[in-house]
């Protein structure tokens, strides 16, 4: 699996700060640039065995939404492209998402593409596959980039935790924003 068991995992949630998002934040309508939300993230061993991410989104009509995740290195990864577009000429019209994405996942990125109900609830596979970003360098800022691409709705992003598991001995917080 993509999150390696950890004996020593631990979680830490704090409160926004100088250097993480004040939530929620508002995703502007029609706005294919969108918004770009870091994440900061230090302290830990510098190998990536494994990563997860739990998004909560209040917003009017997901099929307008493309979520992507960047890794300190740069490599950006779509974590959802438009739910059901092109099916659809104007995409799944269900409102909010409550999901984790995880290469773990039973349910596939074209699972999640096909499900467009109201919340998205589950754990699904992310488009672009989270093992891409393996042995790589969890510390620094993440980014999380998020579009609405398609007029008349509008929404925010209203929780974020990115879990990330690592090699070696130090032990492993969930970053929540």
């Amino acid at each position: 699996g993509n999150l390696a068991p950890m004996s020593n995992q631990i979680v830490d949630s704090f409160p926004p700060n100088a250097t993480s998002p004040a939530l929620p934040v508002a995703i502007p309508d029609n706005t294919p640039a969108g918004i770009t939300i870091d994440l900061p993230v230090s302290g830990l061993d510098p190998v990536i065995s494994g990563l997860s991410i739990d998004l909560d989104m209040d917003h009017t009509w997901v099929g307008d939404l493309i979520v992507e995740l960047v890794a300190p290195n740069g490599t950006a990864l779509t974590l959802f492209d438009r739910i059901g577009f092109p099916a659809g000429a104007f995409g799944c019209p269900a409102d909010n998402i409550n999901t984790t994405f995880s290469d773990d996942a039973t349910m596939t990125a074209a699972d999640f593409e096909n499900t467009c109900t109201n919340g998205m609830l589950g754990t699904f596979q992310p488009i672009d596959a989270f093992a891409a970003l393996n042995n790589a360098n969890p510390n620094g800022t993440w980014q999380l980039r998020i579009s609405d691409n398609a007029g008349g709705d509008t929404g925010s992003l209203t929780g974020v935790s990115l879990n990330i598991s690592t090699l070696g001995s130090i032990p492993q917080p969930t970053y929540e924003f």
